[in-house]
């Protein structure tokens, strides 16, 4: 259950592997923009940070290693003559005080192998004209970047349909089991068609998630932590905006270029649900460290969307609760990044 990039994502997988899928959303027939929805991928600006991650080892760590595999073989596969989709990259972070610094140099020395290196001033993602007061290391990760999310949503969505998946525009109130023997089935009661049974449940249900299995004995608390996110345009000129790479991380910030001299700017992290001008105004001026090319720009369009974060556990939560009923939520920032590796192991859950 879920529309987003780790619902769609699964249900391609798993619909690539033979199995048959249904998916399930109230949201999964409406148009997918940049509006203001509740949405994380909605919200998302498609940044995949893999190489640049702070810790080398873990389960965090190895699944972003494992979606970075992945999303080659995932983008040629959904590619079609509709949809293009694309890994943007390189990505570029600067160095904003003297941890990060270190933190960077550190990184440059030790994953030379997968595509980090120093930024040299020499070339063509040359910083030092955008941010004149920035004295500190850059590194450039020829490997991270970007997915467009909305592009990737509409592409799943379009190889989808070309197969027999039933996509259902329903909002699931209750899940109770359904004991037959040995066997456990699931029964989802929706608001608008009544009940349906399943074989095997996923639930990729962002916040939405907790109160679907509350009543079957698990207490999974998630949090919200919202994003604002803004489209400017710029005044720079066509020759320095061709400079910008395609993922530009500073303040922990994130700036993309777009087209005719429009970037995207964010994103905020709020413990609210309602955004807060304080923040986005914040976020804009980059700790009052924002270049005059960026303060002073007109905004195009700005919007919002909602992460689940998981309280006092790591993110995601991937876990078969028990069998056929597998959770996969909480992904926080990273849903668009760890969608390939979140269906593998969704499928590898169900061939158990």
């Amino acid at each position: 259950m879920g529309g987003g990039s780790i619902g769609l994502g699964t249900a391609w997988h798993l619909t690539n592997l033979g199995h048959n899928v249904a998916i399930i959303d109230e949201h999964i027939c409406k148009k997918c923009n940049k509006s203001n929805s509740q949405s994380g991928t909605t919200a998302s600006l498609g940044v995949l940070m893999a190489n640049v991650f702070q810790r080398s080892t873990g389960r965090a760590w190895k699944l972003r290693q494992r979606s970075q595999n992945l999303w080659p073989i995932w983008i040629k596969e959904l590619t079609t003559k509709e949809f293009q989709i694309k890994l943007e990259n390189p990505l570029i972070k600067i160095a904003t005080n003297e941890k990060e610094d270190l933190r960077i140099k550190t990184l440059i020395q030790t994953r030379q192998h997968l595509g980090i290196r120093h930024l040299n001033k020499e070339e063509k993602y040359f910083y030092e004209q955008l941010w004149p007061q920035n004295k500190y290391t850059g590194m450039v990760s020829m490997n991270d970047g970007r997915i467009d999310p909305i592009g990737l949503q509409q592409a799943l969505k379009y190889n989808l349909k070309k197969t027999n998946i039933n996509m259902l525009a329903a909002k699931v109130t209750s899940i109770r089991r359904q004991v037959t023997g040995k066997v456990n089935h699931w029964s989802l009661k929706l608001d608008n068609i009544g009940e349906l049974s399943f074989e095997k449940v996923i639930i990729c249900a962002s916040l939405g998630s907790s109160g679907l299995i509350i009543d079957l004995g698990y207490n999974i608390p998630l949090e919200p932590v919202l994003g604002q996110a803004v489209e400017i345009k710029t005044s720079l000129s066509n020759e320095t905006y061709l400079k910008l790479p395609p993922v530009l991380n500073i303040y922990g910030v994130n700036i993309i270029p777009t087209q005719d001299n429009q970037i995207y700017i964010g994103a905020t992290l709020e413990r609210n649900t309602e955004p807060l001008p304080t923040y986005l105004e914040q976020m804009i001026c980059l700790n009052n460290q924002a270049p005059q090319w960026i303060q002073t720009e007109e905004i195009i369009h700005q919007w919002h969307g909602l992460r689940a974060k998981p309280i006092n556990r790591s993110a995601p939560i991937l876990e078969q609760l028990e069998p056929g009923l597998i959770l996969a939520t909480g992904h926080y920032r990273n849903g668009i990044l760890l969608t390939p590796a979140t269906a593998e192991f969704i499928a590898n859950e169900i061939s158990k």
